[in-house]
């Protein structure tokens, strides 16, 4: 009996370890301004405005760090909707923010720091773009990342000034 126990928890643990991922869902509309929120997941906030059907969105875990990772992304679809799904350890259990950034060809692009929500299901983003170019701080890429961290280094204390 114990052998048999035993070995049905073992093929029920990578199902309970491994299987579980965080689901974060959202919307992208066309508005006057740029913006990310967050809001419940019934908010009829979402419902309005024109949907951005192919905004590409990216989720990084410590967006301030050396260290920050680029952790999910997503493509928003013809209504503007859009699931993000990262199976990061932490993700809505920790108290940690984590980076969102958003960008559409013809859109000012958004990029905000976000606390992700315990239950994602309760709750969903809410993402406002602004038709016209792109803003230069919207436009990031491994490069923008290197200089911001330049720039954040030669402002500090120990930094060298240029």
């Amino acid at each position: 009996m114990n052998l048999r126990m035993l070995l049905s928890a073992l093929a029920a643990a990578p199902a309970l370890l491994g299987g579980c991922s965080y689901e974060l869902k959202g919307r992208v509309v066309e508005r006057d301004f740029d913006s990310v929120q967050m809001l419940a997941a019934d908010d009829p906030t979402l419902e309005q405005g024109t949907p951005v059907t192919g905004a590409r969105l990216v989720l990084t875990r410590d967006p301030g760090s050396l260290g920050r990772k680029d952790v999910a992304s997503a493509v928003s679809d013809r209504g503007g909707w859009f699931t993000l799904r990262l199976s990061d350890a932490g993700a809505g259990f920790t108290e940690e923010m984590w980076g969102l950034r958003v960008q559409r060809t013809g859109f000012g692009g958004a990029e905000d720091v976000v606390e992700l929500p315990f239950d994602p299901a309760k709750s969903r983003v809410l993402v406002t773009l602004v038709p016209g170019p792109a803003r230069r701080g919207a436009e990031r890429g491994a490069g923008a990342e290197v200089r911001s961290d330049v720039d954040r280094f030669v402002s500090s204390p120990g930094g060298r000034s240029p």
